[in-house]
């Protein structure tokens, strides 16, 4: 081993050094980039599909109950929970969750004709904040690639004192 090397470094002087290194993170070829970038593509336009056939189909009631804007938005977190596990990280269920709001809210505006898709009504507002935080708790169920806190300990050691 030789004592200039920096790579072993320690948290307490005179400390043994670990048995095993910590393991390197794998080097990403150009054929896993193109890939994933292939992959997150196919999500977000994933989540354009499903933003606009929801918002078309939003509005259609079961009685009086907006059943329909319910199980468009529990479809919703299904895509981004099914994206985020499918690509192993928060950034493929950020995709088609971001996909699917900016659609969503597009369609929600009125057009100058006075023409819309989502209209302001009970169905329209349950399809709208209920898809909102079906995202946001596909992306948070969803776990992180790497354990929290590691962009800080990265290449650190734990000693046992």
């Amino acid at each position: 081993m030789d004592p200039n090397d920096d790579a072993r470094v320690t948290l307490e002087k005179g400390a043994a050094p670990p048995d095993d290194p910590p393991p390197a993170a794998p080097a990403e070829t150009p054929v896993a980039a193109v890939l994933a970038g292939a992959s997150h593509g196919a999500f977000a336009l994933l989540g354009v599909v499903v933003a606009v056939l929801g918002s078309f189909a939003q509005n259609w009631t079961a009685g009086a109950l907006p059943i329909p804007a319910v199980a468009l938005a529990l479809l919703n977190f299904a895509l981004v929970r099914g994206a985020g596990w499918a690509t192993g990280s928060r950034l493929g269920a950020f995709v088609p969750a971001a996909a699917w709001v900016v659609v969503t809210l597009v369609l929600s505006l009125k057009r100058p004709e006075g023409d819309l898709v989502i209209g302001g009504t009970v169905s329209g507002y349950v399809y709208i904040i209920g898809g909102i935080l079906a995202a946001v708790g596909g992306w948070l169920a969803t776990p992180p690639a790497r354990p929290a806190g590691d962009w800080l300990t990265r290449g650190a050691t734990h000693v046992d004192g």
